[in-house]
């Protein structure tokens, strides 16, 4: 677990050191583009328990392929990390401090 905390620490120290303004607004707005994309990261914002894709799905009430291509863009974006990326089934995520203040961004604007 200390490696996992020591990882993101790094990559989301290393992330922030990098972004820039249009870098920001590139996320934000491939996020505000998308509602379901909005919902999820706000999910995760607000529960701090881990998800997998079938919680997310009922939570959004859509099909789980459109959930994993949601949970795919944050992720390709550092907004949440899956915890247990070598596993098949019941991957779980969790929301990244950069993910956190996007998420605060977005729910202002």
């Amino acid at each position: 677990m200390e490696q996992k905390d020591e990882y993101l620490k790094n990559k989301n120290l290393e992330k922030e050191l990098f972004l820039n303004n249009k870098t920001y607004l590139n996320i934000i707005s491939d996020i505000k583009s998308s509602k379901h994309r909005q919902k999820a990261l706000q999910i995760f914002m607000k529960d701090e328990n881990v998800k997998t894709p079938s919680e997310m799905s009922k939570i959004l009430g859509i099909g789980m392929s459109h959930t994993s291509k949601i949970l795919n863009d944050l992720k390709t974006h550092d907004l949440i990390v899956c915890i247990n990326e070598k596993d098949k089934k019941n991957k779980k995520h969790e929301i990244t401090k950069l993910g956190r203040n996007i998420g605060k961004i977005i729910i202002k604007s």
